[in-house]
């Protein structure tokens, strides 16, 4: 039986914390500045500097312009003009991902290497949007319908489809041709929702593997755990074993039970794997909750309202706590608590 109490809450936050350790890292809302918070969730340090994100890569935290702090808060490396370089989300070991405009509007790509403190490669033109870094390749990803890999190295891309070619569906929007909702990259496949279809591609040469279409719904997010692809969107949940291309659960949800009441099952955002259950956010009739799903059965076996009159992101886990950020600003902190079956 699982079991979380509130335990705190931190109002005015950006974005979700980053955790290293036992510090909690966060951007606050108002003054884009970063702060660390200690266990026992006290203010340790303040970067007084507009940072408005950041990431942890190998204990070094990263900020969205190009400059480098320690994990006291301390400068440890900064370029000329920072606030010309903006990081993108994904990187690869020690390698980040940079973005820089010029005065044209032309878009070039820059990656660096934050242990060495150097640029690995500058001027990369990419016409598509990055979604993954994996060594030398970048992942891209053209949401009406393309994704293509390509190699930093030679400034080549390597293999590329076209989803137009593959699937169209017609829904209240419209009608769709391969139109691109995520795109994942696990073990060495890559995975793409796009409405009721997904599609799996070998990493390394782009061959379509297999590809499925839901009886039940469309599909715009997932998580994958140990060779299984999780999926939930609005009532509906699937599982899918990404080696053999088979769907292992595939059902419609229309309600769950909360204090004694029916209440309609809406699935919204990313859904998190922790603990072997599924655990997503709902917002039904302007009421947030998060819940947890046990994937084998596709059921709902703990939910829990959240005080918020606003909508709320994926939860995130840490040291046997779960952070849960409304779109308000409030980060709402839970501790798991030990409770025999």
């Amino acid at each position: 039986m699982i079991k979380f109490i509130k335990s705190n809450e931190i109002s005015n936050v950006r974005y979700i914390p980053q955790f290293v350790n036992d510090i909690s890292i966060i951007v606050e809302k108002d003054s884009k500045e970063l702060l660390a918070y200690n266990k026992k969730f006290e203010i340790i340090w303040r970067v007084n500097k507009k940072l408005y994100s950041c990431l942890i890569v190998e204990n070094i935290i990263v900020p969205d312009l190009l400059a480098l702090y320690d994990l006291k808060g301390g400068l440890i490396y900064s370029i000329q003009k920072p606030e010309d370089y903006n990081r993108e989300n994904i990187f690869y070991e020690s390698l980040t991902l940079w973005k820089t405009v010029d005065a044209n509007d032309d878009v070039l790509f820059h990656v660096f290497d934050i242990q060495k403190k150097e640029f690995l490669k500058k001027n990369i033109p990419l016409n598509y949007q990055p979604v993954a870094f994996m060594n030398h390749n970048l992942l891209l990803a053209k949401m009406s319908a393309t994704i293509v890999l390509y190699n930093i190295s030679s400034n080549t891309p390597l293999w590329q489809a076209d989803l137009s070619e593959l699937c169209g569906y017609e829904d209240w929007q419209g009608k769709h041709q391969g139109e691109i909702a995520n795109v994942y990259v696990a073990d060495d496949k890559v995975l793409v929702n796009a409405g009721p279809f997904v599609f799996c591609f070998a990493l390394e040469t782009g061959g379509l593997l297999w590809q499925l279409k839901s009886a039940e719904g469309k599909f715009y997010s997932m998580v994958i755990d140990h060779g299984v692809a999780y999926l939930t969107y609005w009532r509906h949940y699937a599982e899918i074993d990404i080696n053999k291309g088979i769907f292992l659960i595939e059902k419609e949800i229309v309600d769950f039970e909360y204090r004694h009441k029916k209440i309609f099952f809406q699935a919204k955002g990313t859904p998190v794997y922790h603990k072997g259950l599924i655990w997503m956010t709902l917002y039904t009739g302007g009421i947030p909750f998060i819940a947890a799903l046990l994937p084998e059965k596709g059921e709902i076996i703990w939910v829990q309202h959240i005080a918020s009159s606003h909508s709320i992101n994926a939860p995130k886990f840490h040291n046997n706590h779960m952070y849960i950020l409304d779109t308000g600003g409030t980060l709402h902190i839970f501790e798991e608590e030990n409770v025999n079956p």
